[in-house]
C-alpha cells in the first residue's frame, strides 16, 4: 500500500505533498437521556481553534479562539474571540456551550488558573458567559473532561499538581470547585523534580470514575466521584522517567492508551466494573512528544511525533494490541493536537511546521490517510474542538 507524505510548508490553498470529540459522540445518547439535548442550539458544523502564539519562541500575537465554518476543503473564518491562554477546548454534549481551559497562573491577584464558559449561537458563534477560578494554587491547568451525563467537569492542573471537580448547572455555567485531589511525588527526571504535573483525565463509561495521567510522578490514577467530591480509587506506577502526557480510553471501555515523553505508546487493560487497571498489554515505539487520536469505532489509533510523522495503528478488537498499518504522513516539526471528525471520515491535526490546521481523509476499511490539505492558517495553534 502506498504512503501519503507531508513534506514542506505550502501556500494556504494548495494541497500538501508528501487528536474529547470521540467521547462526545460516544456519550451523546447518555446526554440525551439525561435531558441535556433538549435545545440543540448550534446546528452548523463548526471548528473552534485555540491559539497561544506568545508562549512559544519565534511566534508573537494575541491569544484567541478562532471559529471556523468547516464545510468544504477550505475552512472559512467566521469569528475571532480574545481568550486568556486557551490551552484546551471542550464542547458540551448538548452543543450549547464551550469550555475553555486557561493555562494561567494568576487570576484577580490569586494564584489560580481559570476556565471560561461560552454559549454557542445557532450558527456556532461564541458568546462569553463567565470565567470560573479553580482552587488556590491550581495554576496552569491543561485539560478538561466532561462526565457522560454532562453535569460535572474534571480539570487536570499541571502547575498546582491537582485535579479539580466542578459541577455544571443546567444553564451551562460552572459552579465552584467541590472536589480536589492534590497529587504528590516526582520522579528522578530533572525536568519533573519540582513535583506532580497532571496532564489529562477521561471519564470511563460508568460516569463515576476518571482515568488520569501525571508526567511528574509517572503514574496513572483512577479517581472516583464520591458524595459531591473526588477521591482516589487506585494509583498505578509506570516506568520512572516515562513522563505520561496523554490518555485515550477505547470505546469498548476495556483498554486505555497512554503516550509518554519516553517515546512510546503503551496499552493497558482496564476493568470498568471494579475501576482497576489490570496491567500493560502493549508497547510500541513512536518517538518523543507523541500526540494521539482514536477513530470513533476504536479500530485505528493515530500517533504523531516530530521525526516520524503521523502513523496509523490497527487496534486488535480482542486483545487491544496495536499493529502498524502501512500508512504514514511525514510531517517535520511538532503536531500540537489531533482529533477525528465525526464518523471517522478525516483526521485533523494542528501543525507547527505549517502554522495551520491540516486535514487528511481516512479510508474507513484500512485506516489509510489520504492526501492532506491545509484547511486553515493561524500561528501558535494549541487546541481544537469540532461540532
Amino acid at each position: 500500500m502506498s504512503e501519503s507524505r507531508l513534506e514542506k510548508p505550502v501556500t494556504e490553498s494548495a494541497l500538501l505533498s508528501r487528536r474529547a470529540f470521540v467521547q462526545m459522540m460516544g456519550f451523546a445518547p447518555v446526554a440525551a437521556r439525561a435531558g441535556w439535548a433538549r435545545a440543540m442550539t448550534c446546528s452548523s458544523r463548526v471548528a473552534y481553534v485555540g491559539t497561544m502564539p506568545g508562549t512559544r519562541a519565534g511566534l508573537e500575537g494575541p491569544h484567541e479562539i478562532r471559529v471556523y465554518d468547516v464545510a468544504g476543503e477550505r475552512w472559512r473564518l467566521k469569528q475571532v474571540v480574545a481568550s486568556a491562554a486557551p490551552a484546551w477546548l471542550t464542547a458540551h454534549f448538548n452543543r450549547r456551550f464551550l469550555y475553555v481551559v486557561n493555562e494561567v497562573s494568576q487570576h484577580e491577584g490569586l494564584p489560580t488558573g481559570t476556565v471560561e464558559t461560552y454559549a454557542l449561537d445557532s450558527d456556532g458563534k461564541l458568546r462569553f458567559m463567565h470565567r470560573r477560578a479553580l482552587s488556590l494554587s491550581a495554576t496552569a491547568p491543561r485539560h478538561l473532561t466532561l462526565s457522560p451525563d454532562g453535569r460535572n467537569a474534571i480539570v487536570a492542573v499541571h502547575g498546582g499538581g491537582a485535579y479539580n471537580l466542578i459541577p455544571i448547572g443546567k444553564d451551562g455555567r460552572l459552579g465552584r470547585v467541590t472536589g480536589i485531589v492534590k497529587e504528590t511525588g516526582c520522579d528522578d527526571c530533572p525536568e519533573h523534580r519540582h513535583g506532580a504535573h497532571p496532564q489529562m483525565a477521561v471519564f470511563d463509561a460508568t460516569g463515576r470514575r476518571v482515568l488520569a495521567v501525571d508526567k511528574g510522578n509517572d503514574r496513572l490514577t483512577v479517581l472516583e466521584l464520591e458524595d459531591g467530591g473526588l477521591a482516589v480509587r487506585e494509583r498505578y506506577a509506570l516506568n520512572a522517567g516515562s513522563g505520561p502526557q496523554q490518555i485515550i480510553l477505547h470505546p469498548a471501555g476495556r483498554w486505555l492508551y497512554v503516550a509518554s515523553l519516553e517515546g512510546a505508546v503503551c496499552g493497558y487493560a482496564y476493568d470498568p466494573a471494579r475501576g482497576r487497571i489490570l496491567g500493560r498489554v502493549e508497547r510500541v515505539e513512536t518517538g518523543a512528544q507523541v500526540t494521539m487520536a482514536l477513530d470513533p469505532s476504536g479500530g485505528f489509533l493515530y500517533t504523531a511525533d516530530d521525526e516520524i510523522g503521523i502513523r496509523c495503528w490497527k487496534v486488535d478488537g480482542v486483545s487491544g494490541n496495536l499493529a502498524a498499518a502501512r500508512t504514514r504522513c511525514e510531517s517535520p516539526g511538532a503536531i500540537r493536537a489531533m482529533t477525528i471528525e465525526s464518523g471517522g471520515t478525516a483526521l485533523i491535526a494542528l501543525s507547527d511546521a505549517h502554522q495551520g490546521v491540516v486535514k487528511a481523509p481516512i479510508d474507513p476499511g484500512s485506516g489509510r490517510l489520504g492526501q492532506p490539505v491545509l484547511v486553515a492558517s493561524a500561528p501558535g495553534l494549541r487546541s481544537i474542538a469540532i461540532l
